[in-house]
């Protein structure tokens, strides 16, 4: 989960259309449960608020050390916070009986809105 979470970091931080969609297609395939789903989230969501963080001058911590300044360079402000609203709102998703395939649908449709 924390792989694919600093995946879809990569995967906005790219910008490249339908990056994301691929990511969440493959994600479907392999059957990824709740529980990793809301891991993979949280990793994210961790990882864009350390590059949020970078924007107004906090250093990263090692987790983040790598990720967090290449979304902070390639992303705004407005995209990078857009982004952790969604991470969080499909984060609680994962509470309820929805299933893990229509959160990565709905996600990716909105993530690829941002870019």
């Amino acid at each position: 989960a924390s792989e694919a979470g600093e995946e879809l970091c990569r995967r906005m931080g790219s910008r490249r259309r339908g990056g994301v969609t691929e990511l969440a297609v493959r994600l479907e395939r392999e059957r990824m449960d709740r529980e990793s789903l809301s891991a993979m989230l949280e990793r994210s969501r961790g990882a864009f608020a350390a590059a949020l963080l970078l924007c107004y001058g906090r250093q990263p911590g090692e987790i983040d050390r790598e990720i967090a300044p290449f979304l902070a360079k390639n992303l705004t402000k407005v995209q990078i916070m857009s982004t952790i609203e969604l991470l969080e709102k499909y984060h609680g998703q994962c509470n309820y009986n929805v299933s893990p395939g229509h959160v990565l649908g709905a996600l990716a449709a909105e993530l690829e809105g941002i870019l």
